[in-house]
C-alpha cells in the first residue's frame, strides 16, 4: 500500500484497522529480519553516494549537519531511489504523523549509522538521541517492538 492510498481511506479506518495495518507491516518486517539475520550493510551505491560520504566526514570531524537542509534533501533522494517504498512505509506505520527530525533519524537508520554517530551528526546528548529513538520506536511499532530491535526493523523496509 502507498502512502496516497493510505491517505483514501484513512478517514475510513477505525482504531483497529490501523493498529491491523501498523500489525502486519511489523509482522512483515520481523519476517523479512529473521529471513536476513547477518549484519546490515548499506548498499555500495549509497556507500558511494555524496550524502554518505559527508556523513562520514562529518563523523571524523566530529561535525553536526543537524541544519543543513540541501544534505537532508540529497539524502531523503538517495534512500528514495534506492528504496522507494522507504517513506510510505514509515508514514503509515506512524499513521502520517511523524516530525521531521524524527524522519532524519530514521534516515540515519536505514544509513546503518550508529546512536553514537547518531549523536554527533545531530550534535545531540547520548541521553537525547536515547529518547527519540524510543519515542521513534514507539510511534511506528507501538509497543510491541523493543527499541534494541527497531534498527533490524527499519534495515528491513
Amino acid at each position: 500500500m502507498t502512502i496516497a492510498e493510505y491517505r483514501q481511506i484513512k478517514p475510513r479506518l477505525t482504531t483497529n484497522d490501523k493498529e491491523k495495518i501498523r500489525r502486519d507491516i511489523t509482522d512483515g518486517l520481523r519476517e523479512r529480519a529473521k529471513e536476513n539475520p547477518q549484519t546490515y550493510h548499506p548498499p555500495l551505491s549509497l556507500l558511494d553516494s555524496k550524502p554518505y560520504r559527508k556523513i562520514l566526514t562529518c563523523v571524523e570531524c566530529r561535525k553536526a549537519i543537524a541544519e543543513d537542509l540541501l544534505f537532508w534533501e540529497q539524502l531523503r533522494k538517495e534512500i528514495s531511489l534506492l528504496y522507494p517504498s522507504f517513506m510510505d512505509t514509515i508514514l503509515i506505520l506512524s499513521d502520517d504523523n511523524i516530525p521531521v527530525k524524527e524522519i532524519r533519524l530514521l534516515m540515519l537508520i536505514k544509513c546503518g549509522i550508529t546512536p553514537a554517530q547518531t549523536c554527533i551528526l545531530l550534535s545531540r546528548e547520548k541521553g537525547t538521541v536515547s529518547y527519540y529513538r524510543k519515542k521513534l520506536c514507539t510511534t511506528l511499532f507501538g509497543n510491541t517492538v523493543p527499541t534494541k530491535d527497531m534498527d533490524k526493523l527499519i534495515h528491513c523496509i
